[in-house]
């Protein structure tokens, strides 16, 4: 068992034929659409859950087997039962939940579309620190050229 509550080798059969689509990344739709209907960002259900935000990532876009431990805890949270979170009959999860297949890729299309969101803002952030950097540079290539010579930093010793 991994640090974030996942069976590294469990492999889970529901006994139905395959639509094309794994279970893993069934559980994955199915928990996006059900965690937006709730209108919770990846890392509040993370947090409510006590899982890490990366498991949250990781089983909606069907790349984490949870244990079942993992299934009860986000469960509770979406309030809804560990069958219907994990049930990959599509009938019985667009009951549920009122989505259809077209609403669950448009729901993980979504949830993609804010993760690069979210990057962009971070790359945006170490954007803005540049010029603030390339001035502290200028000094010192200036002090340099001068002939002045760069003086260590002064910091108090604890």
């Amino acid at each position: 068992m991994s640090k974030h509550g996942v069976a590294k080798s469990a492999s889970v059969s529901t006994g139905r034929p395959s639509s094309g689509e794994s279970w893993l990344q069934g559980l994955g739709s199915r928990l996006a659409v059900l965690r937006k209907r709730r209108r919770l960002s990846q890392r509040q259900l993370a947090d409510r859950a006590a899982v890490d935000v990366s498991t949250v990532s990781r089983l909606e876009s069907g790349r984490l087997n949870p244990t079942i431990t993992t299934l009860v805890e986000i469960a509770n949270v979406l309030e809804v039962s560990v069958d219907e979170l994990a049930d990959r009959d599509p009938d019985t999860f667009t009951r549920s939940v009122g989505a259809s297949s077209g609403e669950r890729e448009r729901a993980m299309e979504a949830d993609r579309l804010a993760a690069l969101e979210e990057e962009v803002k971070r790359l945006r952030s170490l954007l803005d620190e540049l010029p603030v950097l390339a001035r502290k540079v200028s000094l010192l290539a200036a002090k340099l050229a001068a002939g002045q010579g760069v003086r260590p930093s002064r910091r108090k010793k604890a």
